[in-house]
């Protein structure tokens, strides 16, 4: 999963401009059609939201290398 999204379903994460804090109350309280993940919290949730604002760069340097 490289978090650009699938089938236009799922929201692209290489371009999101939540902030940390914002993306946490995301993954705790869930949104439009994801899921609320009260169980993930401290520093797993610190690392996952560091996870997914790496996606961005990854991504963007696949897609340059690609054209």
């Amino acid at each position: 999963a490289d978090g650009s999204g699938k089938f236009s379903l799922f929201f692209d994460l290489t371009s999101s401009t939540l902030l940390a804090s914002e993306m946490k109350d995301v993954i705790q309280k869930g949104g439009l059609i994801m899921p609320s993940f009260v169980n993930i919290k401290g520093a797993e949730l610190d690392a996952l939201v560091t996870y997914v604002r790496s996606l961005g760069p990854v991504v963007a340097t696949a897609q340059q290398t690609e054209n």
